[in-house]
């Protein structure tokens, strides 16, 4: 249940929200070769339940579980000033702009595409675990309001969480698009 890895001196330990049992064993698998320490909840009630018991450096949550849904599982993490710090990361599938203001809405740090090759998916991970070091060492909120499709939604967001995300979004629009020419 438990891997380690090292970035420098400190042990990184790594909450894996997935539903899916093959993925949540293929994930840890990676991370456990990567040398993280891991946990894996099953679902957004087990991760609420796991935050009790122990509280790790980054959660890793699929987006479309049962029950509680990654965005709504990153919304109490974020609203719940025992966790709040915590780094969420949503393993998402290709998005639309819906999909984006949600995840900005929910306060999750950065996205990662489940399709991501094992090289890639790990340089995304230690690449944001090194950036919510920085972001909390260097907060800059401000409140914005944000129109899509006629609904007006107004958001908390922090300018280099936001910077991150684009970024990810752009890495997302990339490889969709060499994916697209290959086949």
């Amino acid at each position: 249940m438990e891997t380690e890895i090292s970035t420098g001196a400190r042990v990184y330990s790594i909450l894996l929200v997935e539903d899916t049992f093959t993925q949540a064993m293929l994930m840890q698998h990676t991370l456990k070769k990567a040398g993280y320490k891991s946990a894996i909840a099953r679902s957004g009630e087990a991760a609420l339940s796991a935050l009790e018991v122990a509280v790790p450096d980054l959660i890793l949550s699929d987006v479309n579980m049962p029950e509680v849904s990654g965005y709504d599982l990153c919304k109490q993490i974020k609203n719940d000033p025992r966790f709040s710090a915590i780094p969420v990361v949503l393993l998402v599938t290709p998005l639309d702009a819906a999909d984006i203001l949600s995840i900005v809405e929910c306060q999750a740090d950065d996205i990662i595409l489940k399709s991501y090759p094992e090289p890639v998916f790990l340089a995304k991970v230690k690449a944001i675990i090194e950036q919510c070091r920085y972001r909390q060492q260097h907060p800059n909120e401000d409140q914005v309001d944000v129109t899509y499709r006629q609904e007006t939604m107004s958001l908390t967001v922090n300018r280099t969480k936001s910077l991150n995300l684009l970024v990810s979004c752009y890495e997302m629009l990339v490889r969709a698009s060499a994916d697209s020419e290959t086949s």
